[in-house]
């Protein structure tokens, strides 16, 4: 996140849900707070974008597609 927080935004994403997302997430990160699907859950619980798509169910597809900590070095 430290290395692409200063150059992507909430506005890059093509779908806007994607962007609060990722918006949220920098925000908790920059807070010291833990930004896991635990996490995101509560915070978009009452999300109306994130429930059309599929609720805390896509956001976890979200998370077990994302690149394991292994890959990412």
């Amino acid at each position: 996140m430290n290395r692409i927080n200063s150059q992507l935004k909430e506005q890059h994403f093509y779908d806007p849900v994607h962007g609060r997302i990722f918006a949220t997430c920098a925000d908790m990160i920059a807070a010291g707070q833990l930004a896991d699907g635990v996490t995101l859950r509560e915070k978009f619980s009452k999300d109306g974008g994130i429930k059309e798509i599929g609720g805390a169910l896509y956001l976890m597809k979200l998370l077990e597609s994302a690149a394991p900590e292994s890959a990412r070095r």
